[in-house]
C-alpha cells in the first residue's frame, strides 16, 4: 500500500491501489511517495483517527484529534521527530489516495471537510518554513 521511505526501506505500491502511470513515472524519479488511505474503515472521527494513526504511522502518544493529526503531518520530513513511520526524502510528495471519497464524505461530511482543510494547513506550514507542498490528495 506505501510507496517511498518508510523506517529506513522501500515499499512497493499495492497493485489494488489502482495508481496511476503518473505516479508511477514520478515514484520511479523519487518524487513522490504514495499511500491509500482505507477509508473504507472510516466512519466518524474516532475511526478517523485509529486508521490515520496506523495508516501514517504516527506515535503512541498521538492526541487522537486534528490539532495532532496536523502536528504529526507537519514533521514528514523529519525522522528524527518520531511523529510518523512515512519518512519524505527532499523535495518528495506524498500523494494520497482516498478511495471511494464521496462515499467518505456523505458518510462522514464533518471528518472529510476536517481531513481536506487540515491537509491544506499542513501544506502551509512546509511553505511557511521554507519548503513547498508536500502532500497532495487524490480523491477517487
Amino acid at each position: 500500500m506505501l510507496c517511498g521511505t518508510t523506517r529506513g526501506s522501500r515499499v512497493h505500491v499495492d497493485e489494488r491501489t489502482k495508481s496511476t502511470t503518473f505516479d508511477t513515472a514520478c515514484q520511479q524519479r523519487g518524487l513522490m511517495a504514495a499511500i491509500t488511505l482505507p477509508t473504507r474503515e472510516i466512519t466518524d472521527r474516532d475511526t478517523f483517527h485509529s486508521v490515520c494513526q496506523r495508516t501514517f504511522g504516527f506515535p503512541a502518544f498521538y492526541g487522537r484529534n486534528m490539532e495532532a493529526w496536523i502536528d504529526c503531518m507537519s514533521y514528514l520530513d523529519e525522522p528524527e521527530s518520531g511523529m510518523s513511520s512515512i519518512t519524505l526524502k527532499p523535495g518528495e510528495l506524498l500523494l494520497v489516495t482516498v478511495p471511494d471519497a464521496e462515499a467518505l464524505e456523505d458518510r462522514a461530511p464533518d471528518t472529510f471537510d476536517a481531513f481536506i482543510r487540515c491537509t491544506a494547513s499542513v501544506n502551509r506550514r512546509f511553505v511557511e518554513r521554507g519548503s513547498s507542498a508536500r502532500i497532495g490528495l487524490l480523491l477517487a
